[in-house]
């Protein structure tokens, strides 16, 4: 009678865990080149930038750990010492502001160069911008690098 019991209850166990268990597929299937299209982002209009039609900083790469001095160097098409180069903080707040020395040059390029001091003890992530001011004293031709600030 045991037995039976024991039978009967193992051949209901059974039936009820294979009722539940779903079949998982053996290979998942390749998505298509459509649907990788379409999950695709699309690049936010505040990307960040290293260079653009103005201006270009060349000896920054993106999340570079940068300590200070930093010399900053690259070229522009503004003239004179009319371009601006900050550290900032992460949320793009100016931490340390100087003003290029704009060498001229024959060709509408012109190159510069700056060399900033900074210590920062608590300012780790930020930016490194290379802007010019239009006639309203508003940035144009804005160029932000992400970096790491060595802190002390």
């Amino acid at each position: 009678m045991k037995k039976l019991f024991l039978f009967s209850f193992l051949f209901v166990f059974t039936f009820s865990l294979s009722a539940c268990a779903t079949k998982v597929p053996e290979e998942t299937p390749e998505p298509n080149d459509q649907a990788m299209e379409e999950q695709k982002e699309e690049p936010k209009q505040e990307e960040i930038k290293q260079t653009n039609s103005s201006n270009t900083i060349d000896n920054i790469e993106e999340n570079s750990t940068i300590s200070s001095p930093i010399t900053i160097n690259g070229t522009t098409q503004a003239s004179k010492n009319e371009l601006f180069i900050e550290l900032r903080d992460s949320e793009h707040n100016s931490k340390v502001r100087g003003y290029a020395v704009v060498s001229e040059n024959d060709d509408a390029v012109n190159t510069f160069k700056i060399t900033l001091n900074f210590l920062f003890n608590s300012t780790k992530d930020g930016f490194v911008a290379a802007y010019e001011l239009d006639e309203n004293g508003q940035e144009k031709n804005l160029v932000e690098i992400p970096v790491q600030y060595q802190t002390n």
